[in-house]
Formats: structure tokens, C-alpha cells, sequence
């Protein structure tokens, strides 16, 4: 993907995420732009100055209302954006509004979490654009189940790693990586609700059989005992359904079925994509406050019950995004205002 031209005036803010990380010289139409032109105009007229010069307060969105009153400190703004025009400040500069010199500027926390909500729209851009080449079949083999788009997101913003990565820890106390795993996690629950359902399935499918056998049989040997006594109240209806079947013994028997070294938690957590099970294990907590034992544990006593635990999905569950959102969101990122 390429990533030339990161630096750029806020003149081309509105494509600045583009998809392919670069502003196209056709940032908006010809209706928009002379509907921009009349309101610099207008702008202009009501203050007294050039109307370039409130067309350069509106592109950094300092409009009506924002604008000083003296006007003293309304040309110096005004020189002071002048500057940031030849400067070509970078993406997250732009964005956040922390230029050089004005890192402590009054609503710091304010213009970090923007800067955050754009960085998680490019990470979700990136992770979609692989996930469809994956499907496509393109590049096979090119990405290994560790990559993750962090060089993407920097070079697209203009940002070092450790730069954007100390802004992340700020605001959430996760790091750049960390974040990117918060992100993949929002959909670990859909696909460990999918694996659950499966193992609940298959070992109600295995007692059934187990309980019909012992039933047919004429005799018990002392082992058929010992695991009549282990079934306990566990039966089968008459139309074939398991009861009786509790979340403990299906816990029970799902740590049995994953026995070293046919299973590792971290290949278990690859499958999943995340580079290590501590990796998953911190994303969990973070997204779901739960460990990955615990969400399995409701997933398994939802699978029984045949229903979501009161509460838990609408606590749990995130929203999927298509590729024309993320990148509808994207373009419609805007410059921090430079006064609040």
C-alpha cells in the first residue's frame, strides 16, 4: 500500500485516508466548492478580512463562533495558520491538532481521543483490506499470523511507532499493538460463541450414544457403573434431547479434549489471530473484562441454555463494519479545531 505524500495541507483532509493513503487532486466537486467559496465570502465580509483568509480559518475548522473577536489575535491566528500551510504539518498533527510547540494545549485529552478514533479506523481499514485478500487468495503466504499493520497506520499518519504508541498508552493505557489486538477482539466472542455451540453439540451427541448403549445393555461391568454413577442425572428425553447436562461437567469434559501437545494455548490463540495466548488474554480483559476461561465458561452455559446469558450480548457485542463504512468514516475525519 503505498503511503507517499502523508504530509499534506489540510486542504486535502477530506481524502486524506483514502484508501490507498494519498490525496487525489479532485478532493471535493464543483457544487461543494463554490458552496465553500460563498461561505468564506460571507465569512470574510462579516469580519472584515480577505475572504483567503477565512477560507484558510474554515479548512482548519475555525469557524463562526470560534473565531477572535480582537483583531489583534485574529491576524495573529491567522499568521500563525499561514505558517502551518508552508510547514505541511503531518496527518496526526493535523488531525489532533498537536502541533509543534502546542503539545500541551488546552483539551489534550480531547485531541488525543481523536487522534485514537482515526488511528482505530485506519487499523480497521488495514485488518479488512488483509482479511479480503485472504479470501481472495492474493499474496498466500506473504503475511505471517504475527504481522500487524503498525507500520501501516505510522507511515499513513506521519507518526513514529513509539510516538503514536506513548499517545495510545495516554488515553487508554494500551500501547499501539495492544490496541491493534482490542480491535481484533471485538470479534473473538462471535467466533468462540461458534466454537462452544460445536463442543456442546458433539458431546451431548457422544453422551446420548454413551446413555443409549448402557440402556441396552443386559449387564454392567464395574467400569459401566462407575460411569452410570458419572452420568448422575444426565438422560435423554423421548424425543432425543440431552438433560440434565450442566456447565461444570461440559467444562469438565471440553479440559479433557485439549490435551498436550496435541493443544497449545497459543496455536489455539493464532487460530483466532493473535500472535500469543497473553496477547488474547490481555485483549479479553481489556474488551470483555473477562478472561478467555470466563467468556468460555458463559458461552458454554448459553449453549445449554439455548439462549444468551440476560445481559451478556448486549455487554459483549460489537458492531461489524464493512469496508464502505470504515472508509466512509475515514473521510469524514476532520482537522482539530485549533481553538475550543
Amino acid at each position: 500500500m503505498s503511503t507517499n505524500n502523508v504530509q499534506i495541507s489540510p486542504r486535502a483532509l477530506t481524502r486524506l485516508y483514502a484508501p490507498d493513503g494519498k490525496a487525489v487532486p479532485t478532493l471535493v466537486s464543483g457544487k461543494e466548492m463554490r458552496e465553500f467559496m460563498e461561505e468564506s465570502k460571507r465569512l470574510g465580509d462579516a469580519l472584515g478580512i480577505k475572504a483567503e483568509d477565512a477560507e484558510l480559518l474554515l479548512r482548519y475548522n475555525v469557524g463562526a463562533g470560534k473565531i477572535p473577536e480582537d483583531r489583534g489575535v485574529r491576524s495573529a491566528l491567522i499568521e500563525g495558520l499561514k505558517r502551518l500551510e508552508n510547514q505541511q504539518p503531518a496527518a496526526w498533527q493535523v488531525v489532533s491538532g498537536l502541533y509543534d510547540g502546542y503539545e500541551n494545549a488546552p483539551g489534550r485529552r480531547d485531541r488525543l481521543r481523536a487522534l485514537w478514533k482515526a488511528t482505530v479506523l485506519l487499523i480497521r481499514q488495514e485488518l479488512k483490506l488483509h482479511e479480503q485478500e485472504v479470501a481472495e487468495g492474493k499474496n498466500v503466504g506473504e503475511r505471517s499470523v504475527f504481522w500487524d499493520p503498525v507500520a501501516e497506520v505510522c507511515q499513513r499518519q506521519g507518526i513514529s511507532q513509539s510516538k503514536l504508541s506513548a499517545f495510545c498508552r495516554e488515553l487508554t493505557g494500551s500501547n499501539l499493538v495492544q490496541t491493534i489486538d482490542n480491535v481484533k477482539a471485538e470479534s473473538l466472542r462471535g467466533k468462540l460463541r461458534k466454537e462452544v455451540r460445536e463442543f456442546v453439540r458433539a458431546h451431548k451427541a457422544d453422551l446420548k450414544g454413551r446413555i443409549e448403549k448402557l440402556g441396552k445393555a443386559e449387564t454392567w461391568s464395574k467400569k459401566d457403573e462407575r460411569e452410570v454413577d458419572a452420568l448422575g442425572a444426565i438422560n435423554v428425553t423421548e424425543n432425543g434431547e440431552v438433560e440434565g447436562l450442566d456447565k461444570w461437567r461440559v467444562w469438565k469434559a471440553l479440559k479433557a479434549s485439549r490435551k498436550y501437545p496435541e493443544f497449545c494455548w497459543d496455536t489455539w490463540a493464532r487460530e483466532l489471530g493473535f500472535a500469543s495466548y497473553r496477547r488474547l488474554y490481555r485483549a479479553c480483559v481489556c474488551v470483555y473484562e473477562r478472561t478467555p476461561h470466563q467468556m468460555i465458561l458463559e458461552l458454554i452455559e448459553e449453549a445449554l441454555k439455548g439462549a444468551t446469558v440476560e445481559g451478556a450480548e448486549a455487554r459483549t457485542e460489537f458492531k461489524e463494519w464493512s469496508l464502505e463504512e470504515i472508509e466512509g468514516e475515514l473521510r469524514a475525519v476532520k482537522p482539530y479545531s485549533m481553538l475550543t
